[in-house]
Formats: structure tokens, C-alpha cells, sequence
């Protein structure tokens, strides 16, 4: 029985949500944090957010989180200019 990693990580602003840069413009990936090449991300931050992201080996654990059927649901909040805080389903 192999083991398997799950990985809670407040991804920083700037950073894909991912383990490579295919565009060649030099940008910072996940690579530059995780070097265990069994690692997938469960789901997606866009390079200008930071927040939760979960990186996991096991695929049970990714399908689960990312099928669309058992996919939780979400909350984001985004600052809006001249309201403290809203949000946003």
C-alpha cells in the first residue's frame, strides 16, 4: 500500500496553479514550492489571487473534489472599492 500526500497551500499572489510554465514568459509555478513529482492541484486560483489551494496525490481525493457533481461549493470574496467586504456565489 503506497501512502499519499494532501497538501493544504495559501497560494501567494503571482503564482500559477501550476507545476509549469508553458508560455515561456518566466513566470513563478508550483514547482518552485513542491518538488514531489506526484502532486496534482485539486482545482484553481488565477495567478493575480492568493488563497487556498489543495494539492494532492491521490486521485480519489482530486476526482472528488474537482468532478462537478461532488464538487463542494464556493465562496469567493473579492474587495470591492467602497465596501468593506462582500460577498460574492
Amino acid at each position: 500500500m503506497s501512502t499519499s500526500s494532501l497538501i493544504l497551500f495559501n497560494k501567494p499572489y503571482g503564482v500559477q496553479s501550476q507545476f509549469r510554465d508553458d508560455s515561456n514568459n518566466d513566470h513563478t509555478t508550483l514547482s518552485e514550492f513542491f518538488t514531489d513529482k506526484s502532486l496534482r492541484v485539486a482545482g484553481r486560483l488565477d495567478a493575480t489571487s492568493e488563497g487556498l489551494l489543495i494539492l494532492t496525490s491521490d486521485g480519489r481525493i482530486n476526482k472528488a473534489i474537482t468532478h462537478p457533481p461532488k464538487a463542494p461549493s464556493r465562496i469567493h470574496q473579492r474587495p470591492i472599492k467602497g465596501i468593506n467586504k462582500a460577498r460574492l456565489t
